[in-house]
């Protein structure tokens, strides 16, 4: 994912059992975190009518970390990550509250390419619902996750 984050070549990412992913029908995870992830489909709706599709939108906390990352990937970035980063950030401070923002530790704008991405498409559904994640997607371990929007590309899709 970012500078810091373990990525190994020779493993590919494994759901930890199908109970680790689920589609969810609206948000209906209580709490702070249930209200960031209806914050963040707000973002995703509204960045989506003036920008385009985003490719994955969701907000993943990392083995061990307490607070989010929140991951992206979007033809329209194009290759300035700190042009997306700070495009997404600004987003998020219209949105979320000082103390949601407090539970964020980092944008993580994702490539074409990326490894972790692939993963993480390969493992949904391709629907517009929200998707719970949880496992090992090429190295990173993700003890949650929420994925608020995403476009399912398979293996023979000529971008992977």
């Amino acid at each position: 994912m970012g500078a810091g984050s373990k990525v190994q070549a020779d493993r590919v990412g494994q759901l930890s059992g199908r109970g680790g992913h689920g589609r969810m029908h609206g948000s209906s995870t209580a709490g702070a975190v249930g209200k960031m992830i209806d914050h963040l489909s707000v973002i995703a709706k509204r960045v989506e009518a003036t920008k385009g599709r985003f490719d994955l939108l969701g907000m993943v906390l990392r083995d061990e970390a307490e607070r989010w990352d929140i991951v992206a990937a979007a033809d329209w970035f194009g290759r300035d990550k700190q042009e997306a980063i700070n495009f997404l950030s600004k987003q998020l401070q219209l949105e979320f509250t000082q103390d949601e923002l407090m539970m964020i530790s980092r944008v993580v704008p994702l490539q074409d390419g990326d490894r972790f991405l692939i993963n993480v498409l390969q493992s949904l559904s391709g629907t517009e619902e929200i998707e719970r994640i949880r496992g090992n997607f090429f190295g990173v371990e993700i003890s949650d996750g929420y994925i608020v929007t995403s476009v399912k590309r398979t293996r023979s899709s000529k971008r992977l």
